[in-house]
């Protein structure tokens, strides 16, 4: 296996693992309700809801860097190991 192959199938494993351990933290939480969902934890962390004072700037800050991350993998160009 050549190194590019090894760093995409690690990058793939990787992948794989996160959405694995979103997939089993929600159904955990959707089944039990003892725990929040990814949505509440992440309206707890940016001050939406109990509101503080980044409760109104952080999701637009969030949305702006999901479209950043969209335009990046978009435009950018494969880098030569």
């Amino acid at each position: 296996m050549t190194e590019r192959a090894a760093i995409e199938v690690s990058w793939a494993a990787w992948l794989l693992a996160a959405v694995a351990s979103f997939a089993v933290l929600e159904t955990i939480a959707y089944r039990t309700a003892k725990m929040p969902t990814l949505s509440r934890t992440l309206q707890r962390w940016m001050g939406v809801e109990p509101r503080n004072r980044w409760g109104t700037v952080s999701p637009f800050v969030f949305a702006a860097s999901g479209a950043w991350l969209s335009w990046h993998i978009a435009r950018s160009k494969c880098e030569p190991l």
